[in-house]
């Protein structure tokens, strides 16, 4: 391979692939149309393999990019699609990955020493950052902060979680916690009860006094956006003003007001 991993022949070689079989399919993964038996008709008798590509340098045998590939058997039509390493010597520079050929997801960039260097990612292709620009990070809400969202005062407590970083980007989820069915419960984080942790960034806009506007944004478009008051260093109010529909069932709707403590 060249050094745009385009077939050469080997006196003029960057690289050298390396294949690792993970198993074969009779149709693409069904989420490409939403359509499994679609798909299977589309595709009848014509098997995908999967692997994992390994590009090594030729001049030293180092590794310097791995990524799931899917390949249409019997033909030299491939996709990457899946995780996706990048490395600088022996270590990752670069976790990611692709969709059916185009990069997608979140990306993280290492540090040597193995410690993150930058929070990025793609849409299909499209670039986005979770990282802000330092002057749009308001440190005094740096932090993990939690709200509740529904308590039934003796069973489940569900609540709504904002991880704020100190890049400017951000985890959000949901946690639901299980009490002991007595008068006073005794609340316990179910270990089932934890979404999985979507990434973003944050921005906050102060206003006067302890007021401003929050926003939130999702792969890199507006996701939600609030009016806070700062109660203290501890507590704050959330007003929302506007929500992306996506979000709209899941997180909340336009008008909610939420107190948030950490």
């Amino acid at each position: 391979m060249d050094q745009n991993l385009n077939p050469v022949s080997q006196d003029k070689a960057v690289y050298y692939l390396e294949k690792e079989l993970l198993g074969r399919d009779l149709v693409p993964n069904d989420e490409d149309t939403g359509n499994y038996w679609e798909d299977k008709k589309y595709f009848k008798d014509t098997p995908i393999i999967n692997y994992i590509y390994k590009y090594h340098k030729v001049d030293n045998n180092q590794i310097a990019f791995a990524a799931n590939a899917s390949e249409l058997e019997g033909t030299t039509q491939y996709l990457f699609n899946g995780l996706a390493f990048w490395y600088e010597g022996d270590k990752v520079k670069v976790k990611g990955g692709y969709s059916v050929g185009d990069l997608d997801g979140e990306f993280l960039v290492y540090n040597p020493d193995g410690t993150v260097k930058g929070e990025y990612g793609f849409n299909r292709g499209k670039f986005y950052s979770n990282m802000q620009p330092s002057e749009s990070i308001y440190t005094p809400l740096i932090g993990l902060w939690e709200a509740e969202l529904h308590n039934d005062h003796n069973f489940q407590l569900r609540t709504q979680v904002y991880d704020l970083k100190d890049n400017g980007s951000m985890e959000f989820y949901h946690n639901i916690y299980y009490g002991d069915m007595s008068d006073n419960p005794n609340w316990e984080l179910s270990s089932y009860g934890q979404d999985t942790k979507a990434k973003g960034s944050w921005k906050f806009l102060k206003g006067t006094g302890n007021s401003g506007v929050m926003e939130f944004y999702y792969k890199g478009e507006i996701a939600m956006r609030s009016d806070i008051n700062i109660v203290s260093n501890n507590e704050l109010t959330m007003k929302i003003t506007f929500i992306a529909p996506i979000f709209k069932s899941e997180y909340g709707y336009e008008g909610l007001e939420l107190r948030f403590f950490r």
